[in-house]
């Protein structure tokens, strides 16, 4: 069952819909692609994805460590290679709370580093991922 739809509209812009609630986000190439690099890319979306899934599934096992509202936030970028042009590397900085304990943190960041996306990517894909606890 298709739960999205996508559509170019023109000049390397793109829209994406959800069927059931009509939410939808855009892209377009970058600039330095023949894009104008007024939304994200796609690969702003793949590296993007990765972090939005840990942060997700941290939030989910904080919660079950009795923390209602994790205060975590994520730098993310990424690494290309040539020849297929593709992404090599995913990098996440994540900023939480220094007061954590260290079990909540072992947890949390197992969490991040197994969350269905990171689990989805191809071995090849390097994701490094980097915890701070300085917030």
């Amino acid at each position: 069952m298709h739960t999205i739809h996508v559509e170019h509209l023109g000049a390397l812009h793109n829209r994406a819909t959800r069927y059931d609630n009509q939410s939808s986000v855009a892209s377009d190439a970058p600039a330095g692609s023949g894009g104008k690099g007024e939304h994200f890319s796609p690969l702003d979306y793949f590296a993007a994805a990765l972090a939005f899934c840990c942060l997700t599934q941290m939030a989910k096992k904080a919660a079950a460590q009795g923390i209602d509202n994790l205060a975590v936030s994520a730098d993310v970028g990424k690494n290309m290679a040539n020849d297929p042009l593709r992404v090599s590397e995913i990098i996440i900085d994540f900023h939480l709370s220094r007061t954590l304990d260290a079990d909540t943190r072992s947890i949390i960041e197992a969490a991040a580093r197994h969350c269905p996306v990171a689990n989805s990517l191809s071995a090849e894909l390097k994701q490094t991922m980097r915890f701070h606890y300085d917030a």
